[in-house]
């Protein structure tokens, strides 16, 4: 009897155990139609999910609006950096990173890339009047810089972009936007 009652201790605990690991009850990333984070909804299947957004249940979005799977992502697993469509994205799910290749950019390619594979950089541009020496400096603008490019950006780095008998311009680049 006490063999019985430890084997099927066992046999529930493994059933238990497999039938909780075999569940398709995940969390979810709603998102507004520009890509923007709404809310998160976890422990629904995505069925669930899906039949309880349109049906006002969570109440995120207006009832009969057009729910599709451009509106929401498994947020789940590790984060990591993508390049979607040439532009490098940062600490995005898996299925965060192929939704916005595929609904907002057109189906593009999704690669998932190390994270030193692109580095953010400020950039300016000055301008040398050359008739009267003045000298303009243009807004700070800011990119991410990838792959081989940056082996060729350091801290103060400038280049020569036109250097003619009537001006100079030069852009110089920095790490902290403050420091030229």
């Amino acid at each position: 009897m006490k063999q019985f009652l430890v084997l099927s201790g066992f046999l529930i605990l493994v059933f238990l155990a497999c039938t909780k690991s075999g569940s398709d009850a995940h969390c979810w990333q709603i998102i507004d139609y520009n890509g923007n984070n709404l809310e998160m909804i976890c422990n629904k299947t995505e069925t669930e999910l899906v039949n309880g957004v349109k049906n006002g249940d969570f109440g995120y979005l207006p009832v009969n609006t057009n729910f599709t799977n451009c509106n929401y992502f498994r947020a789940e697993g590790p984060k990591n950096c993508y390049m979607i469509a040439g532009a490098f994205r940062k600490d995005l799910y898996a299925d965060e990173a192929r939704l916005y290749g595929q609904c907002f950019c057109n189906n593009a390619t999704v690669t998932q890339v190390d994270s030193n594979y692109c580095k953010f950089w400020y950039t300016r541009e000055t301008i040398t009047v050359k008739r009267n020496m003045n000298t303009y400096i243009n807004g700070i603008h800011s990119q991410y810089y990838c792959a081989d490019t940056l082996k060729t950006i350091y801290q103060s780095r400038k280049i020569v972009l036109k250097d003619d008998a009537d001006s100079l311009i030069v852009i110089s680049f920095s790490n902290d936007g403050m420091h030229w």
